[in-house]
């Protein structure tokens, strides 16, 4: 542990040295996970010029060994160093560790150059082709309110990934966007809700996201109270008992039981699941990735990333 207090030639001078990173890898039940392959991404060099100039990285790796652990010796040269683990059968998992710092002087505080790293892994259990709408706002794909209206309401077809008809291809309406002007005249705040009325026992739930690749639970909760409404606002003061959130969390995902059917005692007879990994903004249009299985009665929530049954749909989502 080394306390560091100064900036410029100190830091690069403190930088210039080994760091180790000692890696643990664990499944879920706690067993060592041998012959994984750990990879340390780091700073390679600095190569002045226009701007901040410009960063060269570079990869080191190794393997676990039998008790699932690795260590990863690399020339420390900047504040932070990210990291990524994969084994066979598992789910790929990564993060990063940064050096603390304070203020436009990078102050450095209790640098550890020697860093212990415990990871669980997901095992791969029984991935199946699903209808995947990929529409990442990054890719500039965010799809439109229909028609040029400001505000309406209008159903969403998961399967399809598309609005329902006549302003698209779907044909039924898993949830309905609702996209209000109640709260604009007064503070500027517009409103939108996922609404669920195509049957009595459609809904929804919001999960937490896990750390791996597959970031949702394998499989939805049967058993969860299904929300009938999730209310956003698209910016301004929260509501009481509203969701109240500019847009669903990178670390949340939202759990949808859908086209459900019921006996004539009100019982829950079948139902289709379907999961949408935030974030999701709606101002305008909306950003969303959703998983929609097809077979009945299924709460299988573990997308298989060979296939996409979406028409033309895209590839390269995670499970």
């Amino acid at each position: 542990m080394i306390v560091i207090v100064g900036c410029g030639d100190v830091q690069a001078t403190l930088f210039q040295r080994d760091s180790t990173a000692h890696f643990k890898v664990f499944d879920f039940r706690g067993n060592p996970v041998s012959n994984a392959t750990v990879k340390v991404n780091t700073l390679k060099e600095w190569i002045p010029g226009e701007g901040f100039g410009c960063d060269v990285m570079m990869d080191v790796c190794g393997k676990t060994d039998t008790n699932g652990e690795a260590s990863i010796v690399f020339l420390c040269k900047s504040m932070n160093f990210s990291y990524t683990v994969r084994a066979d059968g598992y789910y790929g998992i990564g993060g990063g560790i940064g050096f603390a710092r304070e203020g436009s002087g990078f102050t450095l505080h209790q640098t550890q150059f020697e860093t212990n790293i415990y990871i669980r892994v997901k095992p791969i259990v029984n991935p199946i082709p699903m209808f995947v709408g990929n529409r990442p706002e990054s890719a500039g794909r965010q799809l439109k309110y229909p028609g040029k209206a400001h505000f309406g309401s209008w159903g969403f077809d998961l399967k399809a990934g598309d609005w329902v008809r006549p302003f698209g291809t779907g044909e039924i309406a898993d949830f309905t966007v609702e996209y209000s002007d109640l709260h604009y005249a007064s503070d500027k705040a517009l409103d939108c809700a996922l609404v669920f009325t195509n049957a009595v026992q459609d809904g929804c739930y919001i999960a937490e996201c896990t750390g791996t690749r597959l970031r949702s639970d394998y499989v939805a909760n049967t058993n969860a109270v299904y929300m009938k409404r999730l209310d956003f606002e698209s910016w301004g003061q929260k509501y009481v008992g509203r969701y109240a959130a500019k847009l669903l969390g990178d670390n949340q995902y939202v759990v949808i039981r859908t086209r459900t059917r019921c006996d004539d005692k009100g019982r829950l007879v079948s139902a289709c699941y379907a999961k949408i990994y935030g974030p999701i903004r709606f101002l305008g249009g909306m950003n969303f990735v959703s998983y929609f299985n097809p077979n009945e009665n299924d709460p299988n929530l573990e997308a298989d990333t060979t296939v996409n049954l979406m028409p033309n749909g895209g590839m390269g989502f995670a499970p």
